[in-house]
């Protein structure tokens, strides 16, 4: 492809769940809501008019890849969660090239008013 590197991404945005994550103890008593962001980049070298699920990311997988640590697990940081789930979707989409994950805790128990805090993690694999 003319050296070319090209990349499909798949993604998910918006993911919701309710669960127990933080250092508080309400925060691990009363829970709340979480978001979670995902991108998975596979490689564009597939044959793509083959139709074929398993030559990329399936996206429900991932999903329930999410939805198994995020709400399944507890940790106080944002960043092991994000870490566990970036993991986790490695595990069920091998041929990932790159996986980034962004955890949003909404509406925390902070002063002010503050929509989400959150965090951002990146995985990169070089060959499969």
């Amino acid at each position: 492809m003319d050296g070319q590197t090209v990349v499909r991404t798949v993604f998910l945005k918006g993911l919701e769940v309710y669960a127990y994550h933080g250092v508080t103890s309400e925060e691990q008593q009363l829970g709340r809501r979480f978001r979670v962001d995902v991108e998975v980049d596979v490689p564009a070298d597939r044959n793509w008019l083959e139709d074929d699920l398993s030559q990329t990311a399936d996206y429900g997988r991932i999903a329930d890849a999410v939805m198994r640590i995020a709400g399944g697990e507890r940790h106080k940081l944002l960043e092991t969660l994000a870490e566990r789930i970036a993991v986790e979707i490695r595990n069920v989409s091998p041929l990932s090239t790159r996986i980034r994950v962004t955890v949003e805790k909404l509406h925390p128990p902070l002063p002010g008013t503050i929509e989400s805090a959150g965090v951002t993690v990146e995985k990169r694999f070089n060959g499969l």
